[in-house]
């Protein structure tokens, strides 16, 4: 991956501010109470999430691909997919036969997971 993908540049040549939500959710799923095979799916759907002209966010990678990213097998990605639609965290729209499943993200709701409790208090104690 390289700059390039985590800062797309606009046609005006500058960065694309809205990579800062992406980068935000990233960070927040990362850190999060999430169990580790939910945690990595949800991650790898967030980093590969680009935004529409809807104000969405959208990715569209197989399962082969995000059980690749996440470092699981298929059947826990397809458990993970199942429970993240089930809380809100993305809409899956069914591809069927050889087209990929859509895969919309809730951006809004992955930047406010439950961060982990050491984390927490870590992050209180820099303030403090």
């Amino acid at each position: 991956m390289s700059y390039f993908d985590l800062h797309p540049i606009s046609s005006d040549g500058t960065i694309d501010s809205t990579q800062g939500h992406t980068l935000k959710a990233i960070a927040c799923v990362r850190d999060s109470c999430l169990t580790q095979g939910r945690k990595w799916v949800l991650w790898s759907l967030v980093s590969r999430a680009r935004p529409t002209y809807e104000d969405g966010w959208v990715a569209f990678p197989s399962v082969a691909t995000l059980a690749g990213d996440a470092s699981v097998s298929k059947q826990t990605v397809y458990a993970a997919l199942e429970w993240l639609e089930a809380e809100g965290f993305i809409h899956i729209e069914h591809g069927g036969g050889r087209v990929s499943n859509v895969y919309e993200v809730n951006m809004p709701l992955c930047e406010r997971l439950r961060v982990r409790e050491q984390l927490r208090k870590k992050r209180e104690k820099r303030r403090g």
